[in-house]
């Protein structure tokens, strides 16, 4: 488990364009097994959202 962790999650409409949301996620140094015998890097990694391509139409 990283002792420090963030993450931002947000969604916007805008004027024209695709994309709906944006997320960053940072991870910490964390120890890499049980034993602590290693470390592993921190990150960054980012998410986006956009609109479905293909919607399904609803039956009834």
């Amino acid at each position: 488990m990283p002792r420090n962790a963030f993450n931002l999650w947000t969604t916007y409409e805008l004027q024209s364009g695709s994309l709906q949301g944006l997320g960053v996620f940072y991870f910490g140094e964390r120890q890499g097994d049980l034993a602590n015998t290693f470390e592993l890097p921190s990150y960054i990694r980012t998410d986006a959202l956009r609109p479905p391509l293909f919607v399904m139409p609803e039956h009834g």
